[in-house]
């Protein structure tokens, strides 16, 4: 794992999570509570944004920074909806 040795990164990413619209709905309300989540090489990473409560058109407008350690590197994002009691879908 580069993230705890001293090797510097290739690059630094930023970035922005801003909106997203035509989410399905999650909830049996008809709306969802979504969230975002990203990985880069099918790792977890320390990215997290806040959840947006009954909508199916959140807006976050957070920002993040990703240091990358290989050139070819693939970036993945989920959107998630979060259900207190249950595993977030």
């Amino acid at each position: 794992d580069h993230r705890a040795s001293s090797v510097a990164p290739y690059a630094v990413l930023h970035l922005f999570v801003d909106r997203a619209h035509g989410l399905p709905a999650a909830d049996l309300n008809g709306l969802s509570d979504p969230y975002v989540t990203a990985q880069i090489n099918d790792m977890d990473l320390d990215v997290r944004t806040s959840t947006q409560n009954n909508t199916l058109a959140p807006r976050w407008s957070e920002h993040f920074e990703l240091k990358v350690y290989r050139p070819e590197s693939i970036l993945t994002l989920f959107v998630h909806d979060e259900d207190f009691g249950h595993e977030d879908t």
